[in-house]
């Protein structure tokens, strides 16, 4: 479980903040309401800041300093922390603290803008790995660097599609959807009864975490598995789009 930040302060750090904290609460015009705090939750702060003080200041001491002093301290420090976090809740919550307010408490300045997240600029590199049947497995690569294996910064997931014939459908209805996924290998399930040595077409696009998407891949053609009824496709093997020598980003 990740620690906040009150609980990863130090004994020490923890009596300093509480101390400037309830300092703040009280020298406010309007008291701790002016942070929207009610007067039981802030007197019960200040108590438990008195509390913790005192007990920090006793199991410090050489004269007082031992293990049940230190347990007086450990217990004050929980009790402090429970109070300490639900004020701090309230005052995060309340509408009407401003970023000075808690710069001064010294709570945390949320940050409220929000980070905007391109959809992809690149196109993925498709590489058919094997054909076994009418299963095509297919590794996935960054156009703009092969050696990497990561999927490119900003990516979340590759969408890929296919389809059947001789050439690449001109048309995004030509395509049929075979899966999304966040892997950069995968494998693209035909349907059953398709023949082999078919001519199978292949594209994809990557898409970010808001599920915008990046331009498409070059096609890349490969066959089914060759049966004994069906003869083998000229070379018998996986070629790239119909103009294309070498797989890169798409024009």
């Amino acid at each position: 479980m990740a620690r906040d930040s009150l609980s990863a302060m130090s004994d020490s750090g923890l009596r300093d903040w509480i101390l400037n904290f309830v300092s703040v609460l009280e020298a406010a015009p309007l008291g701790p309401s002016e942070f929207g705090l009610s007067a039981e939750l802030a007197a019960a702060v200040i108590s438990a800041s008195g509390v913790y003080v005192a007990a920090y200041a006793k199991a410090n001491e050489e004269a007082t300093r031992g293990p049940l002093s230190i347990r007086e301290k450990d217990e004050a420090r929980d009790s402090l922390l429970k109070v300490a976090r639900e004020a701090v809740a309230v005052i995060q919550a309340n509408p009407d603290t401003t970023n000075n307010q808690r710069q001064a408490l010294r709570v945390k300045i949320r940050d409220t803008t929000r980070s905007v997240v391109p959809p992809p600029s690149v196109a993925p590199t498709l590489l058919v790995t094997g054909v076994l049947g009418n299963v095509i497995s297919v590794r996935i690569k960054d156009s703009t660097d092969l050696n990497r294996r990561a999927k490119p910064e900003g990516v979340n997931s590759t969408t890929l599609f296919y389809a059947v014939g001789e050439a690449p459908p001109a048309e995004p209805e030509g395509w049929t959807f075979s899966g999304t996924t966040s892997k950069t290998s995968t494998q693209v399930q035909l349907p059953p009864g398709t023949a082999g040595g078919t001519s199978v077409w292949l594209i994809a696009f990557y898409a970010n975490t808001k599920t915008q998407s990046g331009p498409p891949s070059v096609p890349v053609q490969t066959w089914t598995q060759v049966t004994a009824s069906n003869p083998a496709q000229p070379d018998g093997g996986t070629t790239l789009g119909a103009d294309e020598q070498s797989p890169r980003l798409a024009a």
